[in-house]
């Protein structure tokens, strides 16, 4: 279930059940996380946002960083319902995502294990893409999994980075935009050049997708 907002503050949480404060927590979390910077979510500030103290931090998720996993995962689910049916700008632009992968990137240069935080490939949010790739090309999984890693990659660098490289205008995002959507319309060509399967079909009416 999604989370959905942060609850007003109660003066105890001897009350409050194991699921309700775990949700709690996330919206806390996310909340800070979002008014930054990400050092301010302390264990003490994302407790007290969510009306609750820091014990029942530590006894929901074990520590910060596990309360952190949950809120990527938050996170990850909630762009995962809207990348099926959104277009390849707002995907790139959606504000859950640019969250998780920064809260992300913060934690590895924390010094976190990169292994603690490793997608698992079959992840709804993997076969999210994988659908919505398939609504436009038919390829085979080698090259389906090789362009949705190469995808994931440059969404992932420009939601970090984007702010260090050269202004990007929006008509410089819409080139780039178009320019994968139609490296993704020539996926099968590449495919049967390498060999990689035997010649699958662009399908006959994809739906419109406007790179704005």
């Amino acid at each position: 279930m999604a989370v959905t907002s942060t609850p007003e503050p109660s003066p105890s949480d001897d009350w409050v059940r194991a699921p309700e404060a775990r949700q709690r927590l996330i919206a806390a979390a996310i909340d800070l996380l979002r008014e930054g910077p990400f050092p301010k979510a302390t264990v003490r500030g994302i407790a007290e946002r969510a009306g609750l103290n820091p014990q029942s931090l530590m006894r929901n998720f074990g520590s910060i960083n596990g309360l952190f996993d949950a809120v990527a995962k938050e996170l990850t689910e909630r762009s995962r319902q809207r990348a099926a049916a959104t277009n390849d700008l707002d995907l790139l632009l959606d504000s859950d995502h640019t969250l998780r992968t920064r809260l992300l990137a913060w934690l590895l240069g924390e010094g976190l294990d990169p292994s603690t935080l490793r997608a698992d490939p079959a992840a709804p949010i993997h076969d999210a893409l994988d659908e919505r790739r398939e609504q436009y090309v038919s390829v085979g999984p080698r090259t389906n999994y090789v362009f949705g890693e190469i995808i994931l990659f440059l969404a992932e660098g420009f939601a970090v980075f984007s702010d260090t490289h050269r202004p990007f205008a929006p008509s410089d995002l819409a080139d780039a935009l178009a320019l994968i959507a139609d490296l993704r319309a020539h996926l099968p060509e590449a495919e049967a050049r390498l060999g990689w399967s035997s010649s699958p079909q662009v399908r006959d009416d994809p739906p419109s997708e406007v790179p704005r």
